[in-house]
């Protein structure tokens, strides 16, 4: 689903290589590096999914090996980590007038710092929304945070509510409420826990 990496397309002889951009945040330099690379190694035509990430299609298979030795897929990975391959966020309160945490510096900020404390066995599929109107679809992910306001030790911080068990696959539900009030500063632990108790994960040895 989160069409990453070099498959097959039906028409023999070429491919399609889907690239990771971190939390969907594209930028005039990095949008211009990535049509270069279409128009050099593709047909010049570039697709995005709703994963936020972006697709080079019509790749001749004697030119992947080439494309992937490109600078500029050390920042558009197409093989991103278990936390980073299928992460979506909504713009949050830096463009969102409704948005009550900034969702995407701090998603990045928080799965860079997981990286570094656990490994993984397989993607685990985190969504991000700044507010209850839920444009970063928290229900559909199988961690689900969407921002909110609590008391932490006397004052009213930035803060998360975490919603877990989101499915779309074979047997689809939404994620349901599992914790209303994770203050940011906390997230980081809370969720590194989580990803140990649920999914699987296993504390990185430290040198």
């Amino acid at each position: 689903r989160d069409g990453l990496g070099v498959n097959d397309q039906k028409q023999q002889g070429f491919c399609w290589v889907g690239l990771h951009v971190p939390m969907g945040r594209l930028d005039a330099e990095g949008m211009e590096g990535l049509a270069r690379l279409a128009a050099i190694y593709g047909n010049g035509e570039l697709r995005l999914t709703e994963a936020q990430n972006v697709l080079i299609v019509n790749v001749p298979s004697e030119g992947v090996e080439a494309l992937l030795a490109e600078p500029l897929l050390a920042r558009f990975r197409p093989a991103p980590s278990a936390l980073q391959a299928e992460a979506v966020s909504c713009t949050g309160n830096r463009y969102c007038s409704f948005a009550l945490i900034p969702t995407k510096t701090t998603a990045q900020s928080v799965l860079e710092e997981l990286e570094q404390r656990v490994e993984l066995p397989h993607a685990v599929r985190m969504h991000w929304t700044g507010c209850p109107n839920a444009c970063g679809q928290p229900y559909m992910g199988q961690i689900g945070l969407m921002g909110a306001k609590a008391r932490h030790e006397g004052h009213m911080v930035e803060a998360v509510k975490i919603f877990l068990g989101g499915d779309m696959g074979a047997d689809p539900k939404l994620a349901v409420l599992h914790d209303k009030g994770v203050p940011l500063s906390q997230l980081d632990d809370v969720l590194e826990r989580l990803l140990i108790e649920r999914f699987g994960a296993r504390r990185r040895q430290v040198a």
